[in-house]
């Protein structure tokens, strides 16, 4: 993979392991990434998660659909219909293991140099 050329796609799910959430499963953020080590180039198509498309055996509905209707393989076809790219490689992060990538990369420093301020508000994560 990393010799030769190769189109991944990068699904980010928005779907958490909670009772309320348990029949959303869409996939939240859609990304094409284009590797090339021989011209040292990688590039990214970022797709809108709202984008409406023709879904195979589903019709037309929003791209974000198609990993509900049928996980990564529908997905996949729906994009290479869409891009005219074939599919190598498909990663799937969701909430929990994006936290741990970040955790297991030595995590992420906000400088913030000054305080911020705000209104009180009820926070729905207390």
């Amino acid at each position: 993979m990393l010799s030769n050329p190769t189109t991944m796609l990068l699904l980010g799910r928005d779907h958490e392991n909670t009772d309320r959430r348990v029949s959303l499963n869409h996939s939240d953020s859609i990304m094409v990434l284009r590797t090339d080590p021989s011209r040292h180039r990688l590039v990214y198509l970022s797709i809108p998660r709202d984008l409406r498309v023709p879904i195979p055996g589903h019709g037309e509905d929003r791209i974000n659909s198609a990993y509900q209707l049928g996980g990564a393989a529908l997905t996949v076809r729906t994009i290479q219909n869409l891009t005219g790219l074939q599919i190598n490689h498909v990663m799937i992060v969701d909430f929990r293991s994006f936290k741990t990538l970040i955790d297991n990369i030595g995590g992420v420093d906000v400088n913030v140099p000054a305080p911020i301020l705000s209104n009180k508000f009820d926070c729905p994560y207390k």
